[in-house]
């Protein structure tokens, strides 16, 4: 055998025409998380047709979640133990445009994704009570400041949804026990910070115009960044 150490996937092609459109959405979808979230470069994350090496079948055993959702971990902790991984093109046949498919859109892409998903929540959530503890403060502190209530505010808003977001994430996003966790979190909080008034400042020296679309791309894509650096280096289990 040519790959006696490899994991050996058989990838199917989705560029034909006659592939179904979930089938060819799903597929990219997943392969782009894949690759954000593990650095995987896969043709086919969703293929059943998997070789796998005696040597980690064992330890295989141990990977959390059931159908689609354990197909995706098994993938992410091959990663982890540096299983080499070998694909290999197979052909790709869909029948009555996949009717007999197991696949449950809503529930399976849910678990697959339920990590980022959680993120994402997470976010949300630490957004709303910045904005719920900087109301607040403006609202006790008005009647004795004239203007440095504002800077109180946001700074002590900011500390509180901080806080929040970094026990949520480590706890219920990402499971996570490492070590000196906070100040890597708070340091990450502090560089997006800078790279967000510096990257939107940038960009709008260039355009000279849509400061506040240039915010939401700006800051959306440091969302996706820190995502993978927490996952992968903060809260890495």
């Amino acid at each position: 055998m040519r790959w006696p150490h490899h994991l050996i996937m058989g990838c199917r092609d989705f560029s034909g025409a006659e592939i179904p459109f979930r089938s060819r959405f799903g597929n990219q979808v997943t392969r782009g998380v894949m690759l954000l979230g593990s650095g995987l470069r896969l043709k086919d994350t969703q293929t059943g047709l998997r070789a796998i090496p005696l040597r980690y079948a064992e330890q295989l055993l141990d990977v959390p979640g059931n159908r689609y959702e354990f197909e995706m971990n098994m993938l992410t902790f091959t990663k982890r133990l540096q299983v080499p991984i070998h694909q290999t093109p197979i052909q790709t046949v869909y029948v009555a445009e996949n009717a007999s498919s197991h696949f449950r859109p809503v529930i399976d892409s849910i678990l697959i994704y339920r990590m980022f998903l959680a993120y994402s929540l997470s976010s949300i959530a630490s957004f709303l009570m910045d904005v719920g503890v900087y109301a607040l403060f403006i609202y006790l502190l008005n009647p004795w400041f004239e203007t440095t209530h504002v800077l109180i505010a946001t700074v002590v808003a900011r500390v509180v949804s901080s806080l929040f977001n970094y026990f949520v994430n480590r706890r219920v996003v990402f499971h996570s026990k490492a070590k000196r966790a906070m100040p890597k979190y708070f340091g990450l909080v502090g560089l997006q910070m800078a790279l967000s008034a510096g990257l939107v400042y940038a960009l709008f020296l260039v355009f000279r115009d849509g400061e506040v679309w240039i915010k939401v791309f700006v800051d959306s894509l440091l969302f996706v960044v820190s995502y993978y650096v927490q996952k992968k280096w903060i809260f890495k289990r």
